[in-house]
């Protein structure tokens, strides 16, 4: 049984994730549990402050005073942001999921909407995406480890686009779009932006939206990603509609699994408190990471799968 000290997954994973590949053999369950356990105990998350993935650089063992120091949102915020503290984070998750499951911990540290958990939420989207990338895999097979990697991750991670997250909900009563606008209008939309392009350039590298749109184009690339805004209410049929407006793609597939898992599953595998997920902003970030990888065409009939 999986737990928040062991990976261990199962024959069947969970129905909860976009693909469904029945039965996995035993011999590939025993091999990725081990390879995954191994990953997690020998080896540091990150390979740099930009929060990409190394599996080279040594763990270290965790401070037992500052985990439990943790437990006072004042010091848990102190060390916000800050690599070096990764693996107190994850022993401090790791405590709090053994102590109050995936769901309730989620909640609290992402959705609960108090100071410490809309630091967090901010955080959860830097670092190219990893955090929810890595959520999505931990409800998906059902793992708690995982999430507690998932948590700690986006603990140390910077908070470069906090600003953005709250900034835009300024901006959709300012746009042209409609609110019914589909996504696959916005995106011709963004491509057809002289402005976005003028805005793009390759120089700025990891810091293309700060260094690029928002220093030559922010009026346009906040009131277009500003314009699709998602009800609660719509959350299943928005969530469709971002799978059904991607290509598989490694970018895409990145989207698919920031929508797929944290907005959907959790949606009724985290609802066991009163803290529901929020839907703004995370759903801002399709048609942002759309912007940020190029402003690459969307063609109708490629978004088109097979029946």
């Amino acid at each position: 049984m999986a737990t928040s000290h062991r990976v261990y997954l199962s024959n069947y994973a969970p129905s909860t994730g976009i693909f469904e590949i029945q039965p996995i053999k035993d011999e590939t369950i025993r091999k990725a549990s081990q390879i995954l356990q191994q990953n997690h105990d020998n080896y540091h998350i990150y390979i740099h402050n930009l929060g990409l993935h190394n599996s080279q650089k040594s763990t270290r063992p965790a401070d037992p005073r500052r985990v439990l120091d943790f437990a006072q949102p004042a010091n848990f915020r102190k060390y916000l942001g800050k690599g070096d503290y990764y693996d107190d984070y994850f022993a401090f998750f790791q405590d709090q999921i053994s102590r109050h499951g995936v769901a309730r911990t989620v909640n609290d540290f992402l959705f609960k909407g108090d100071d410490r958990a809309e630091d967090m939420f901010q955080r959860f989207f830097s670092g190219f995406l990893h955090s929810p990338i890595h959520l999505g895999y931990a409800i998906e097979f059902d793992q708690p480890l995982i999430a507690a990697e998932a948590l700690a991750m986006t603990a140390v991670h910077d908070n470069s686009f906090g600003f953005i997250l709250v900034e835009i909900e300024r901006y959709p009563s300012k746009s042209r779009s409609s609110s019914n606008e589909t996504l696959i209008a916005l995106q011709r939309k963004i491509h057809d932006s002289h402005q976005l392009r003028e805005a793009m350039d390759y120089k700025h590298g990891v810091r293309q939206v700060r260094d690029g749109f928002l220093a030559h184009a922010k009026d346009e690339f906040m009131g277009l990603i500003g314009s699709w805004k998602v009800q609660h209410h719509e959350l299943e049929e928005k969530t469709a509609e971002c799978l059904n407006s991607t290509r598989m793609d490694i970018i895409r597939i990145r989207a698919i699994c920031l929508f797929g898992q944290p907005l959907t599953s959790p949606c009724s595998i985290l609802d066991s408190s009163s803290s529901a997920p929020r839907e703004t902003n995370p759903i801002r970030l399709f048609p942002y990471a759309f912007d940020y990888r190029g402003i690459s065409l969307v063609r109708i009939q490629q978004c088109v799968m097979d029946q």
